[in-house]
C-alpha cells in the first residue's frame, strides 16, 4: 500500500521534460568457487613475476664496472674483493674509495687489523663492511641459526639502522643476511627473529 502510495507522489510530480526511464537493477555476479590454499599458492601455468623478471635479467658482469685509472685515487678493482660485492658496490654507484677506504682496505681484506678516524660522509661503514663482507664470503662456514658469525656495535639505534641498511645493499648478491637489533623494540621479536636464521 505504502509502495503504491509513493509511486502516485511521484508520478504527479515528475515532468515530462525530467522523465527518465526506469533504471535496470543487475542482480550481481555468483562470487568464483574457493580455491585450496595448494591452489592458490601455485597458479597453474603462472610464473611468480619476481622469479619471470630474474629469469629474464641478464647476469652481471664485472667487466661492466669499468673505471678509469685515475693518479692519486684508488679504485675498488684494485683490491682483491669478490664478484657479487663488488656487484653490490656498483648498484651504489662509487667508483673511487674515499682516502679512509682506500687505507682500511688495503690493511683488512689482508687479514690484519686496523682503526680509523675520519669526518662523517666519507665512507667509514662501507670500508670496514665490504672488509666483513668479503671475509665472509671466503671463509664460508656451516650456517647455524642464532649463531651471527659477525657483530658490529655501535652507539645509537639511528647508526645501527643505518648500517644495517649499508650491509643489505653492499651485500645483497652475497646470499648474506643482516639482523639489527637495538633498544626501544619488542625483544622478543627481535630474538625470535635474530634466532629464525642463520646471520
Amino acid at each position: 500500500m505504502l509502495k503504491r502510495f509513493i509511486k502516485t507522489i511521484k508520478n504527479k510530480f515528475r515532468s515530462p521534460e525530467t522523465e527518465q526511464p526506469p533504471k535496470r537493477i543487475s542482480t550481481p555476479a555468483a562470487p568464483p568457487p574457493k580455491r585450496s590454499v595448494q591452489e592458490r599458492r601455485r597458479p597453474s601455468g603462472k610464473k611468480h613475476p619476481q622469479k619471470q623478471k630474474d629469469a629474464a635479467a641478464p647476469l652481471w658482469d664485472a667487466s661492466q664496472f669499468s673505471v678509469e685509472p685515475r693518479e692519486g685515487r684508488k679504485r675498488f678493482q684494485d683490491f682483491d674483493i669478490p664478484e657479487n660485492i663488488m656487484h653490490g658496490i656498483y648498484d651504489l654507484g662509487f667508483e673511487y674509495c674515499t682516502p679512509i677506504q682506500a687505507d682500511t682496505l688495503e690493511n683488512t681484506l689482508s687479514g690484519k687489523d686496523t682503526t680509523g678516524k675520519a669526518q662523517t660522509g666519507t665512507g667509514k661503514t662501507a670500508a670496514f663492511l665490504i672488509a666483513v663482507l668479503t671475509r665472509l664470503q671466503r671463509k664460508p662456514a656451516k650456517p647455524r641459526s642464532g649463531y651471527p658469525r659477525a657483530l658490529i656495535i655501535a652507539p645509537t639505534r639511528e647508526l645501527i639502522i643505518q648500517i644495517s641498511k649499508d650491509a643489505h645493499a653492499l651485500g645483497k648478491y652475497s646470499r648474506l643476511s643482516v639482523a639489527p637489533v637495538y633498544g626501544g623494540m619488542d625483544y622478543r621479536k627481535q630474538m625470535d627473529r635474530f634466532k629464525s636464521r642463520p646471520v
